[in-house]
C-alpha cells in the first residue's frame, strides 16, 4: 500500500446541511447530512468499499471520475469525504493522471475558503484521497434559501474571489467554477472545491489530459476561449469569467447567455455573442453593477478584470460606493461618486465639501490616468511578480498596475529558475516598453557533460570558494550542475591534469554544456 499524509491538522467542526448526491461533477464531495460521531469501536459495513485506515459508512455522490464516500479516518477519528477511483470504475491512464493532478494541485492550497486535503494514497489498486468534509449547501441554493440581500450576495462572492485569487497565486487555475462547486456552510462561509479540472499555470502535463479543441468544464459557466477548447489561451482570466457568470446568475436570476438548444449551439453562442445586458433582465441591477458584470464577462480576456483579486476589489468598491475600475474614469464620474457618497443636507457644508471633493476628484482622476496596466508573462508561466520589491497578487501570466515613474518588475519562479528583472518607465499614463512578450526564465542549473581524453578518468567537482565536493564520477558523465563557481580535477593513472586549478563558471542555461580535458601523459613534458 502507498500512502502519503498531506495535512494532519484537525478539520473544522461539522454543521448541518443537505446532500446532493446526484451532482455529476461530484460536488457532493463535501455535502452530507450531519451524523453524530460514534463513540464505540467503528465497524466497516460489509457493503461499503474497504480502504485501509478508514471506515467507510455512506455514499455521498458519484461522478465521471469516481465516487465520494463519508468515512472516518481511524488515525484521527475525524469524518472525511473520501474520494475513490478504482479498477471497478475501468480507469484509464488519462483518468488516473487527472485524479493524481487533482490531489497534487489541491494539496498546494491553504486557504480557509478552499476545501483541504488531508491524505492520499493507493490501497489494493484503489486510488483515494481524503478531504475536508463540509456540511453545507451549494452557493445558489444558499443565497435563495437565506434570501440574501444584494449586498450580502456581493460580499459572499467577494470572499469566493479572494479564495480563487489564492489558488492563482499558487499557480492553479480551477477551470470549472460554478455555484455547485462552491459550498456555503452554516456559518455563512463559502468554500471552493472540486479541482478535478484544475490546470497548473506552469503547464507541463496538462496538454496530454486536455487536448487542443477538447472542451473541459461546464458549458454555461465557460469562458469563450474555454468553450472553443483553446487551452493555449487559458489563464487566470478564464476563472474571472466563470466568477462573473456565477455572480450574474446570483444577482440577475438568469444566465448571461441563452442556454436553449444543444451543447454545441450553447458553446457557439458563448463564443460569438456578448453577455445579455443585466439591466434588461433585472431591475435590481444598477448601471454600476452592470458595468462590473460586463467587464468580468468580456469576450476578450484583455478587457476583463486582470485577476480574481481585482474583481474582488471592484466588488468592494461597489459595496463602499467608491469609483469602479469597470467604469470609464471621467471627471464627472469621480465627482458624482464622491458627492453621492458624502452627501449632506447642510448647504454651506455641502458647498465646502463639494469644493474639496472637486479638487480631490480632479487629483484622483489625473492619478488614475497615470496608472498603467503592464502585462507580465514568463516562459515558463507560473512566476510570482514583484513590483519595486513588493509581491504582486498574481502569478504569470498576469498584469501589474504601476503609476508614474521608474519601476522594477521582478519575476521569481517556484521551479528551478533564476529571478529575472525588467524596468518600465511610466509617464502620464504611458509605458515606454511592454513586457507582453514572455520573459525567458533562465534555469538555475545547466546540464553538463564531463569528458576527458583519454576517457575513463576519475574526476571530482568542488565548489571554488568552500572546496566542498559536489560529486565524484568517471568520464564520460552527464549531470545537472547548479549555478555557481567550481573547480574540476581529473585523475587517471599515468596522466596529469594541467588545468586542475582552472575555475569553471556555471551561469544557467537551457542548452547543455560540456567540459573536456586533454590529460597529459606523465612521460610527456609540459610545453
Amino acid at each position: 500500500m502507498m500512502k502519503t499524509t498531506i495535512d494532519p491538522s484537525s478539520p473544522p467542526q461539522d454543521v448541518a446541511a443537505t446532500a446532493n448526491p446526484a451532482n455529476a461533477q461530484m460536488t457532493a464531495t463535501v455535502v452530507a447530512p450531519h451524523i453524530e460521531r460514534p463513540t464505540k469501536k467503528l465497524v466497516q459495513p460489509a457493503t461499503m468499499p474497504a480502504v485501509e485506515g478508514y471506515v467507510v459508512t455512506e455514499l455521498l455522490g458519484e461522478g465521471g471520475m469516481g465516487s465520494v464516500w463519508r468515512a472516518t479516518q481511524l488515525s484521527t477519528h475525524r469524518e472525511v469525504a473520501l474520494k475513490l477511483l478504482g479498477s471497478r470504475l475501468f480507469i484509464s491512464d488519462r483518468t488516473r493522471a487527472r485524479f493524481d493532478r487533482e490531489v497534487e494541485l489541491t494539496a498546494k492550497l491553504e486557504h480557509p475558503n478552499i476545501a483541504r486535503i488531508y491524505d492520499s494514497g493507493v490501497d489494493k489498486g484503489i486510488y483515494y484521497y481524503a478531504m475536508e468534509l463540509l456540511d453545507g449547501v451549494e452557493l445558489d441554493k444558499y443565497v435563495q434559501a437565506k434570501e440574501l440581500t444584494l449586498g450580502q450576495t456581493m460580499d459572499l462572492m467577494r470572499r469566493v474571489c479572494l479564495a480563487v485569487q489564492h489558488a492563482h497565486e499558487k499557480g492553479v487555475i480551477h477551470r470549472d467554477l460554478k455555484p455547485s462547486n462552491i459550498m456555503v456552510t452554516e456559518d455563512g462561509e463559502p468554500h471552493v472545491l472540486d479541482f478535478g479540472l484544475a490546470k497548473a499555470i506552469e503547464g507541463g502535463g496538462d496538454v496530454a489530459m486536455t487536448m487542443e479543441g477538447e472542451v473541459a468544464g461546464t458549458p454555461a459557466f465557460m469562458s469563450p476561449e474555454q468553450a472553443m477548447g483553446r487551452i493555449d489561451m487559458l489563464d487566470t482570466r478564464t476563472d474571472v469569467y466563470s466568477l462573473g457568470v456565477t455572480l450574474y446568475c446570483l444577482v440577475v436570476g438568469q444566465p448571461p447567455h441563452d442556454l436553449s438548444g444543444g451543447s454545441h449551439t450553447v458553446i457557439r453562442r458563448i463564443h460569438d455573442e456578448d453577455a445579455r445586458r443585466p439591466r434588461d433582465l433585472s431591475r435590481r441591477v444598477d448601471r454600476e453593477l452592470e458595468a462590473l458584470l460586463l467587464k468580468a464577462l468580456a469576450r476578450d480576456p484583455k478587457a476583463r478584470y486582470a485577476s480574481a483579486g481585482e474583481l474582488a476589489r471592484d466588488i468592494t468598491n461597489y459595496l463602499n460606493h467608491d469609483p469602479l475600475v469597470a467604469k470609464p474614469p471621467t471627471l464627472n464620474y469621480f465627482i458624482r461618486k464622491r458627492i453621492r457618497k458624502h452627501r449632506t443636507p447642510i448647504g454651506i457644508v455641502a458647498g465646502t465639501l463639494g469644493s474639496l471633493l472637486l479638487g480631490g476628484s480632479v487629483w484622483g482622476w489625473i492619478q488614475y490616468h497615470k496608472v498603467v496596466t503592464v502585462p507580465v508573462n514568463t516562459d515558463p508561466p507560473g512566476a510570482v511578480v514583484f513590483v519595486n520589491g513588493e509581491e504582486h497578487s498574481c502569478g504569470t501570466p498576469c498584469f501589474a498596475f504601476v503609476g508614474p515613474g521608474r519601476h522594477t518588475i521582478t519575476v521569481r519562479h517556484p521551479g528551478d529558475y533564476l529571478p529575472a528583472t525588467r524596468v518600465v518607465e511610466v509617464a502620464w499614463g504611458r509605458a515606454k516598453f511592454s513586457t507582453e512578450e514572455p520573459i525567458a526564465m533562465t534555469p538555475n542549473y545547466q546540464f553538463v557533460t564531463f569528458n576527458s581524453s583519454p576517457s575513463g578518468a576519475d574526476f571530482e567537482l568542488t565548489e571554488r570558494d568552500s572546496g566542498k565536493t559536489v560529486f565524484l564520477a568517471t568520464t564520460p558523465f552527464q549531470t545537472r550542475v547548479a549555478v555557481g563557481s567550481y573547480r574540476a580535477r581529473f585523475t587517471k593513472p599515468g596522466y596529469i591534469d594541467d588545468a586542475a586549478a582552472t575555475s569553471i563558471e556555471i551561469t544557467g542555461s537551457r542548452e547543455g554544456g560540456s567540459i573536456s580535458r586533454d590529460l597529459r601523459p606523465e612521460s610527456t613534458p609540459l610545453e
